[in-house]
């Protein structure tokens, strides 16, 4: 399967032990041949500042959020604004509209909750004689937001 778009441009940690907000990227999506839920790569040093692995056992769960809520929040102000426009005088125009509606209530249905960490590693290790820095993390996509 090859990568999926996302769905928008930032993220953000919540749940965190130390640093209670990051922003980071989220790299390429994949699915595991033996489990149906989408998952994205990224990195664990950017949703914790020890070297201790998360997993899907932790109790709160590591949540990611996409886009991050002042994103979230900036893009349905702005839209706001786009639709009292499209609404109102000569430039009242009932397909912009219609569109803005629409990705109104995606963003209201869609939300901000991504996903939760499934698994990630920060630690050195040898490979081949060489010490390498093991540094990633597996999103589970939520369902709401996988496809």
């Amino acid at each position: 399967m090859g990568p999926v778009p996302p769905k928008a441009r930032s993220s953000r940690v919540v749940n965190r032990p130390r640093r209670r907000q990051s922003s980071f990227s989220i790299g390429p999506y994949i699915k595991f041949d033996n489990d149906a839920n989408l998952c994205c790569v990224s990195v664990h040093h950017s949703l914790k500042t020890d070297n201790i692995s998360a997993t899907a056992a932790e109790d709160p769960l590591v949540q990611i959020q996409q886009p991050s809520f002042s994103d979230f929040n900036d893009r349905k102000q702005t839209l706001e604004h786009q639709l009292l426009l499209a609404t109102e005088g000569v430039r009242g125009d009932p397909s912009v509209q219609k569109d803005i509606e629409n990705e109104l209530e995606y963003m209201r249905s869609a939300g901000v909750h991504f996903g939760s960490v499934f698994f990630s590693e920060m630690t050195r290790l040898k490979y081949k004689s060489r010490l390498i820095i093991s540094d990633f993390c597996v999103i589970k996509i939520a369902p709401t937001r996988a496809g």
